[in-house]
């Protein structure tokens, strides 16, 4: 898995050479185990963990290369889109490899649009058809891609009442030949937010 991952970043142009997986051994102190008593985990894991009286401390480090520079930088180092772009490489492996439903809710945090569109090509060019995905967003531009499905594509929409209903693309009679994301945009295939003046009153 790991030689997939680093590959994968590397394709992604990310200049990571490496991870490693550091592991420490830390003494369980009276504090700690409180702090135990009260996590929310399994109670057979709580109670293995107490027993050894030792937890085990994980950490990324992350290699780079710069040109003729390479630099280490541990996980605490990295940005966020990083991190959830390592976390989106280890799905894809094993959506990949195994058959696996993996649900993402707002698949587009914290990384560039183009490497959400490309993990999603390389998903959709390599999968055998097994696995599947189920993803939420709020980036519409996926809705000007032709590698998305129109009959993929399901929009929340809000009543009259505030009631939030499920709605596929494919039922609203959008012609093959137009836009999803021009007819979004418009307001034609679900209702946008009613927005007030961006101007405000600063004496309220």
């Amino acid at each position: 898995m790991k030689k997939f991952i680093l590959n994968f970043l590397k394709a992604s142009d990310f200049n990571i050479e490496d991870v490693v997986l550091n592991e420490e051994e830390e003494l369980i102190t009276p504090e700690l185990e409180q702090l135990i008593q009260n996590a929310p985990i399994d109670k057979d894991a709580k109670a293995e963990m107490l027993r050894k009286g030792k937890i085990i401390n994980t950490e990324l480090t992350f290699r780079h290369k710069a040109g003729d520079k390479v630099y280490d930088l541990s996980e605490e180092y990295e940005s966020n889109g990083t991190m959830r772009f390592l976390g989106m490489a280890v799905i894809l492996n094993f959506l990949l490899k195994t058959n696996r439903f993996v649900p993402i809710d707002e698949v587009e945090t914290s990384i560039h649009y183009e490497l959400l569109a490309y993990f999603l090509k390389v998903f959709l060019a390599n999968s055998n058809g097994t696995s599947q995905m189920l993803l939420t967003t709020h980036d519409i531009n996926l809705l000007n891609e032709d590698f998305i499905r129109r009959d993929t594509i399901w929009f929340t929409d809000k009543d009259e009442l505030g009631e939030t209903k499920i709605v596929r693309l494919s039922s609203l009679g959008l012609h093959k030949n137009l836009s999803p994301y021009n007819a979004y945009k418009q307001g034609k295939l679900v209702k946008l937010p009613f927005l007030g003046s961006q101007y405000i009153n600063l004496n309220d």
